[in-house]
């Protein structure tokens, strides 16, 4: 995701009250409650390293986290 600065100064801020998995909910649902747009542009490329910050965890830890992003995300936002 890339961020503008009308995404902040229109109300948007970012929800780092979890560890995994839960931006692009947390983001959307911040969005449309301050009714600010999303535009999804295909020709920009962003170069990802898959799971540099996740590859290392084991998947007790992964699941853990996981299952504590959605408890959050389904109290915060649905």
């Amino acid at each position: 995701m890339i961020f503008s600065k009308h995404f902040f100064t229109g109300g948007g801020w970012i929800d780092d009250n979890f560890k995994l998995y839960g931006e692009e909910i947390s983001t959307a649902e911040i969005a449309l409650n301050n009714n600010l747009e999303i535009h999804y542009l295909p020709q920009l490329e962003v170069s990802h390293v898959e799971h540099s910050s996740t590859g290392t965890n084991i998947w007790q830890d992964w699941f853990y986290h996981a299952k504590e992003t959605y408890k959050y995300l389904k109290k915060a936002y649905l």
